[in-house]
């Protein structure tokens, strides 16, 4: 049996923080909520993290998507994902790139493909009218309903500058759901706010059971996650948007 809503979401933190975030969300654009999953659903959720079927996901030269199941990886073998990636971060030192690893929850879900119960759980409780209402009245957004994948970056894996406004996306706001216990500013993997001469503004340093929620457009980027570091930056992340 699926869990409810109340299960899942931890409204008493929510609600303790509402006024606190609603006035932050209208003079900066930008929040973090602190313990949004109960305690035992972010630990499950974490286990499930852990042993996901990652795809290495990527942008080419032409700014086309790559997308390389962890079969095709087999198939192409080691030597020619490290070629893949590091031309991905060569890439990203002059042109807008992307190299982490996702699970595509939102596509799956919509697909009716098998995905892990607590992930089920959580996609629903995201989209569920309790918490999207709760999400208008804190953004003052239209917002109808979250779509949503899992990430995860290592060594060397970042994301460049970029704002989230796609055309027909209807994309309110952007948002993600750290699950990283433990991580240091040090590592890399922040999220970072720009302004136009690319100076940082604001930098939100991957937490544990945390939720940064900001509006579209903003520019941002992650921050490359240094070399050697062998922690993994889990998240839940995807779009706020309305129908």
């Amino acid at each position: 049996m699926s869990r409810d809503v109340t299960d899942i979401i931890n409204f008493a933190a929510l609600s303790a923080q509402q006024k606190s975030l609603t006035g932050r969300f209208a003079a900066a654009g930008r929040i973090r909520i602190d313990n949004v999953l109960h305690d035992n659903v972010s630990m499950e959720l974490l286990t499930a993290l852990k042993v996901l079927d990652w795809r290495l996901v990527m942008n080419d030269a032409h700014g086309r998507h790559v997308d390389i199941s962890p079969s095709e990886q087999k198939r192409l073998g080691a030597k020619a994902i490290r070629q893949l990636k590091t031309q991905a971060q060569k890439r990203a030192l002059s042109q807008f790139s992307y190299l982490y690893e996702n699970y595509p929850l939102y596509d799956r879900v919509q697909q009716k493909l098998p995905v892990p119960k607590i992930l089920s759980e959580i996609f629903t409780a995201l989209s569920h009218e309790t918490f999207i209402t709760y999400m208008r009245e804190v953004t003052g957004k239209g917002i109808d309903y979250c779509d949503i994948q899992a990430t995860r970056y290592r060594s060397g894996h970042m994301l460049t500058e970029h704002d989230d406004n796609v055309s027909g996306k209807n994309r309110h706001c952007a948002y993600v759901l750290s699950m990283c216990a433990g991580w240091q500013r040090k590592w890399g993997g922040n999220l970072e706010f720009l302004e136009p001469n690319q100076s940082i503004t604001d930098t939100f340093v991957p937490q544990f059971n945390a939720l940064s929620i900001f509006a579209v457009p903003v520019p941002h980027r992650v921050s490359k996650v240094r070399p050697g570091v062998l922690a993994s930056r889990y998240s839940l992340t995807g779009w706020m948007r309305h129908h």
